[in-house]
C-alpha cells in the first residue's frame, strides 16, 4: 500500500470547523473583554462628570441671594435689601421690621423625582445676585439667572429613554436709582427672553433628578416700636438636596448616582408640575401604603404611581429591615428603589 500525504476531505472540514470555533471563542472572549473595558471606561468618565455636575450645582445653589443696594448718605453706608426694610432710631434700635410678600426672587424648583422627557423640563432656576452700589460712584447691580434644564439625550434618547443636565445663564442689571426704598422698591423677576450669555452640558445618561428639601424657622428679627409692641419676624431656612441618577445606555443594569446637599440663601417656590414626589410610608405583605404628591393610596404590583412609575416589585422588610418597593418608568425596564420611610 502506497503511504498517502496530506488531509482527507473530512478531515479538512473537520480541522476548519475546530478552526472556525477556535477563532470564534476567542473573538467572543475579545469582545466581551473590550465590552468590559469600555463599560469600565464609562464608569469612570461618569464618576467624574457626576462629582463635577453635583459640586456646580451645589456651589451656584448656595450662592443665591436677593438684589441688595450699598448707598452713602450723611457720612453713612446704607444697605438696602430687596426682601427686607429694616428701621432703626437714633441709638440703633429696630424699630420696623417689614418683609416682602413676593417670590418672583426665590429659588423655584421642581421637587420630587423628575424623569427625562420627549420635550425638555426646567428642573429649577434661581438668580445670583451682585450688589448696586451709590458710594462715591455708581455701579448698577448685576442679576445672573441660572436654569437648569433636563433634555433628551440626542445622542441615546431614541433607544435608552435616557437624558442630560444643562446648565443655562442669562444675566441682566437692576438699578434702584429713584425708588424710596432702593432695592426693596423693585420688582424683578425671572423673563425667559432674557439672552443667554452661557449654555453648559453638565452630565449626559441622566436617568432620573430627585429634588428634596427640608425647612427650619429662624429668627429674622424683633422689632419694637415706640409705643413698645413687639413684632416677631421668622424666616425659613432649606436645606435642598439634589440627587442625579445616571444609567449606561446600553446596559440599564449598569447604575451609579452622587448628591449634592447645600443650604440656600432664599426662600424657596416649588413650580408647577413635572415632579413627582413617592415617599413609601408602610409594606404589609404583597401591599404598600405610599404618598404620591401628598396623597395616600395602597400599591400592589401593576400599579401605576402619578401617571409616570409602575410597581413592578413590593417587598416586606425582614429582621427589623425596612421594606421596599420596585418600580419602573412607564414604557421602560429601567427600575428604580423606594425604600419604606422608618
Amino acid at each position: 500500500m502506497k503511504n498517502r500525504r496530506g488531509f482527507s476531505v473530512v478531515e479538512g472540514i473537520i480541522g476548519a470547523i475546530l478552526l472556525a470555533m477556535l477563532f470564534y471563542v476567542a473573538f467572543r472572549t475579545l469582545s466581551m473583554a473590550r465590552q468590559e473595558a469600555v463599560k469600565g471606561f464609562w464608569l469612570q468618565e461618569q464618576i467624574i462628570a457626576l462629582r463635577n455636575s453635583t459640586r456646580a450645582l451645589g456651589q451656584a445653589v448656595k450662592s443665591t441671594s436677593y438684589p441688595t443696594t450699598l448707598v452713602k448718605s450723611g457720612g453713612e453706608e446704607l444697605v438696602f435689601s430687596y426682601k427686607e426694610a429694616r428701621s432703626f432710631d437714633d441709638s440703633g434700635r429696630l424699630r420696623k421690621l417689614e418683609v416682602k410678600n413676593d417670590d418672583a426672587m426665590d429659588l423655584h424648583i421642581v421637587s420630587g423625582f423628575i424623569s427625562p422627557g420627549n420635550t425638555p423640563q426646567r428642573v429649577m432656576y434661581f438668580p445670583i445676585c451682585f450688589p448696586e452700589t451709590d458710594l462715591d460712584s455708581y455701579t448698577p447691580g448685576r442679576i445672573v439667572w441660572n436654569e437648569l434644564v433636563l433634555e433628551p439625550d440626542p445622542a441615546t434618547h431614541w433607544y435608552s429613554g435616557l437624558g442630560r443636565l444643562v446648565l443655562i445663564e442669562r444675566e441682566e442689571t437692576y438699578t434702584s436709582k429713584g425708588l424710596a426704598s432702593r432695592a426693596f422698591s423693585l420688582t424683578l423677576g425671572f423673563k425667559e427672553s432674557l439672552p443667554v450669555t452661557r449654555r453648559k452640558e453638565l452630565i449626559g445618561n441622566v436617568d432620573n433628578v430627585f429634588i428634596s428639601y427640608f425647612s427650619v424657622d429662624e429668627l429674622r428679627g424683633i422689632a419694637v416700636t415706640g409705643e413698645g409692641a413687639v413684632d416677631r419676624k421668622m424666616r425659613r431656612r432649606h436645606l435642598v438636596s439634589i440627587r442625579i441618577e445616571c444609567a449606561h445606555p446600553r446596559d440599564e443594569k449598569m447604575r451609579i448616582g452622587d448628591q449634592c446637599s447645600v443650604v440656600n440663601n432664599v426662600d424657596i417656590s416649588e413650580l408647577v408640575g413635572g415632579g413627582m414626589t413617592l415617599v413609601v410610608v408602610s409594606v404589609t405583605g404583597s401591599t404598600a401604603k405610599v404618598l404620591v404628591n401628598g396623597s395616600e393610596q395602597t400599591a400592589g404590583v401593576g400599579t401605576v404611581l402619578g401617571g409616570q412609575l409602575k410597581v413592578t416589585s413590593v417587598k416586606a422588610g425582614t429582621l427589623g429591615g425596612a421594606g421596599y418597593i420596585k418600580a419602573s418608568l412607564l414604557n421602560s425596564t429601567r427600575e428604580q428603589i423606594f425604600y419604606e420611610r422608618k
